[in-house]
């Protein structure tokens, strides 16, 4: 029987031989299945050079005029491969059969000698997933630039080297995952991209379906369907083209999240073939041992031989060379860095697609080749707890801290990377976004300035200086001490899990570490200050800084060491720090500017636990022994402290304390109490000779009218208060003439995840209403922001 050329003019051998692409996929059979023709349809619709044949003389004469530069695939029927294969197998442009049975019974003795053909198919449907899935990742990979390496190497034999590219992009990966992202960045990305394709009104329609219809859970079908999304986020990835990046997070965080939703529950072991620059395999052959992440989202495959056929199919060029990445990867050892089969939800369901997170780390097993001129690049995903990983994730949030990352945090990352221009643009996007009053505009000024110096504008750096001036001037409860009474509406509320912004770290005296920390407070750019109770000292630690430093308590002599300092306050006026040195019975004071450095001694012969200030700078102290509260006025010279509640021996009674521990004053002059051992807060109005109780019960106790040890208290200007009640492990709000607080942190068990405490004793609020709170047992500070 004699089979017949179907009526394709493309197929034809005299047609478009010179025109070929350098992958040509030819199919041998009889014709006969509607179901064939379906996948015809599909396999010509992915690849453009495909040519069906029912005749073989016409097809092996098509073949044969093909140049040895070519590279064709051939799928043939099963019944057909004994005419066709012996007749083409040496041919140097046929690298790779598949032969096709229905049932699956194909003469495997008879196809051992021919090394060409590789893989029995019997389910068409799986050859043309397959084939597809490399044909894009191939295609894809033809689309970059050879200028933009796929990979970047950590540095010499160590993966930090501060300032390195590798270092630099996980950090940036880092701060960009956990930024939150708004509309107008979006709008901004969707305006630069209608510029980009003003002329294609293909991509047009594809850009404007795309914002009318995207949602989070499309994002991985996005990134597979052929559009503006694949070409445009990978080509910024690897192009480190950071703003575009920026634009882009929104986009890049739903894509991380679906891919942990999916993330593969077995190890795999999976392969890409494609063609790299000659200077990027040296690179990688020096990397051997090492750690590389790679720039894009990385495709890959669970075929290897057709994978490798890929590898070597690509455009020829004295410049590139054909690479074949072998990967194994073990899910239960990543978190980080995800990967998995996104054909659930893929533009293209049945391809059996292995995605991996951009910025995954590797590291580079082996590169060999097997068969000239394809190079085998042997590679392993890397553990989480990878020793060499675990010092970049320390480096990076050692950069960006703990919790949600912002403009703040991405703009000194630039500065540090030498991008200038980019942290001068973020910084002043930062500035839209923060309030006419808010202190922490004082601080982006200054290092606004301090950019423009460092790239030699001295005018435009003079300018942000004197803009820094102004604020100072305007603002002056920058200097008042007023501005400890936060202001907090009625209704707010906290989020249930906490962020750790000091110590976390364990027990102990590094300078990532607490020992057991007591009071604290936050100042107006949200460096938080901590008694280090154990460790004899008070840190400071700033903004989503990882370490904090020593502010006092180092290297000093035996009379101005600290000894178990247990409560801190900021006396802006004064611009220094007053201290309760509890364990050498003392309250000093220590300037904040350089030209004092010594701790100088205020209070002696006096056990002190916690203190405050009030707006005209008198010292409140809670004296223990005497179970009172002592005002020292600073006209007074701080020299005669006057009982002005307690001071009637230890008792229940009102006018009486069981060892007051936390002292607050309001605007009224009104001081409230921690009673701790009478498990309550006290009111005393000023000039009152007792108070009243405020909060807790006549006992100690567990439920919401009750108090446990009640320790660090804060009052706002409603009138509300919060307290640390330790016992409980917990941090509750009591409204004014309420006979019941409510739970607003913890309560959920002692312990130490996220949403729980272990004996708080002090607490803060920053400017902005977010909570801080000294987690003593756990040796942290914990971070509720507000809702």
């Amino acid at each position: 029987m004699t089979t017949r050329l179907l009526p394709n003019k493309k197929s034809h051998p005299n047609y478009h031989v010179e025109s070929l692409e350098l992958f040509h996929l030819i199919w041998f059979d009889d014709g006969n299945s509607d179901n064939n023709k379906n996948v015809e349809d599909i396999l010509r619709s992915t690849i453009t050079q495909f040519t069906r044949f029912h005749d073989m003389i016409l097809g092996r004469q098509y073949i044969e005029n093909i140049s040895a530069d070519y590279r064709l695939v051939l799928l043939i029927s099963n019944h057909l491969s004994n005419e066709i294969i012996p007749v083409i197998h040496k041919l140097q442009q046929v690298p790779l059969i598949y032969i096709y049975s229905v049932n699956g019974k194909v003469n495997e003795q008879w196809v051992k000698q021919f090394s060409k053909v590789k893989i029995m198919v019997t389910t068409l449907q799986y050859f043309v997933s397959t084939i597809r899935l490399n044909f894009r990742i191939h295609k894809q990979e033809e689309k970059s630039s050879s200028s933009n390496n796929m990979f970047t190497a950590s540095a010499g034999n160590s993966t930090l080297e501060v300032g390195g590219e590798f270092v630099f992009l996980q950090t940036l990966i880092d701060c960009l995952l956990r930024m939150k992202p708004n509309k107008q960045d979006i709008n901004e990305l969707i305006c630069d991209l209608e510029k980009k394709y003003e002329n294609n009104t293909t991509m047009l329609n594809c850009l404007h379906n795309f914002h009318d219809t995207y949602s989070r859970d499309k994002t991985i079908y996005w990134y597979s369907k052929e559009s503006f999304f694949y070409e445009t986020i990978n080509t910024a990835l690897r192009q480190q083209d950071i703003h575009t990046m920026f634009l882009w997070r929104s986009f890049l965080f739903d894509m991380y999240h679906q891919l942990r939703e999916l993330q593969s529950e077995q190890n795999i072991k999976v392969y890409r073939g494609q063609n790299i620059s000659k200077r990027e395999l040296e690179t990688l052959k020096k990397r051997i041992g090492k750690l590389i992440s790679v720039n894009s989202f990385l495709s890959t495959s669970n075929d290897r031989t057709m994978a490798a056929f890929f590898a070597d199919s690509g455009a020829k060029s004295d410049d590139l060379v054909p690479v074949l990445f072998e990967i194994e990867a073990d899910p239960l050892m990543v978190d980080t860095k995800p990967f998995a089969d996104i054909s659930k939800y893929s533009n293209y369901p049945g391809e059996q697609e292995i995605l991996f997170m951009f910025g995954s780390i590797f590291r580079v097993v082996k590169i060999h080749q097997e068969i000239e001129p394809v190079w085998i690049i042997e590679m392993k995903l890397c553990d989480d707890d990878d020793e060499d990983v675990q010092e970049v994730l320390e480096y990076m949030q050692k950069q960006n801290g703990k919790g949600e990352t912002n403009l703040q945090t991405l703009a000194k990352l630039m500065w540090q990377m030498g991008h200038h221009d980019l942290a001068k643009k973020y910084y002043v996007y930062f500035l839209k976004d923060l309030q006419s009053d808010d202190a922490l505009q004082l601080s982006v000024y200054e290092d606004i300035a301090a950019i423009e110096s460092q790239k030699g504008d001295y005018n435009g750096s003079m300018k942000w200086k004197q803009k820094a001036l102004e604020f100072e001037r305007l603002n002056t409860a920058l200097h008042s001490n007023n501005s400890r009474v936060p202001t907090i509406h009625s209704s707010a509320r906290w989020a249930r899990k906490a962020i750790t912004v000091a110590g976390g770290h364990g027990l102990g005296k590094e300078l990532n570490q607490l020992y057991l920390p007591e009071g604290l407070v936050v100042d107006d750019d949200r460096t938080v200050y901590i008694a280090d109770w154990w460790n004899n000292r008070v840190m400071a630690w700033k903004q989503n800084e990882i370490e904090g430093r020593i502010v006092v308590g180092e290297n000093r002599d035996e009379l101005e060491e600290l000894f178990r300092p247990s409560d801190l306050i900021i006396d802006k006026e004064q611009n220094c720090f007053i201290i309760s040195d509890n364990g050498k019975r003392r309250v000093v004071r220590f300037f904040r500017e350089n030209t004092i450095t010594s701790v100088e001694t205020i209070l002696d012969n006096i056990l002190c636990w916690g203190l405050t200030i009030d707006d005209e700078g008198s010292l409140y102290v809670t004296d223990i022994e005497k179970h009172a509260i002592r005002r020292y006025r600073r006209e007074e010279n701080m020299t005669t402290g006057t009982i002005v509640a307690g001071g009637n021996k230890r008792g229940k009674l009102n006018n009486q304390f069981s060892t007051p521990l936390y002292v607050f004053v309001d605007s009224e002059h009104a001081i409230y109490v921690s009673d701790h051992e009478n498990h309550r807060v006290m009111k005393w109005a000023e000039g009152a000779t007792e108070g009243i109780r405020v909060a807790g019960g006549q006992s100690a106790g567990q439920d919401l009218a009750h108090l446990w040890y009640p320790n660090g208290i804060i009052v706002d200007k409603e009138g509300t208060i919060y307290i640390a009640d330790s016992q409980n492990h917990r941090v509750m709000r009591w409204r004014q003439g309420e006979p019941q607080g409510e739970l607003v942190a913890g309560g959920h068990g002692q312990g130490e995840n996220d949403e729980q405490l272990n004996e708080p004793k002090s607490l803060s609020f920053d400017n902005n209403g977010n909570m801080y709170v000294t987690d003593k047992n756990n040796h942290r500070v914990q971070l509720f922001s507000i809702h």
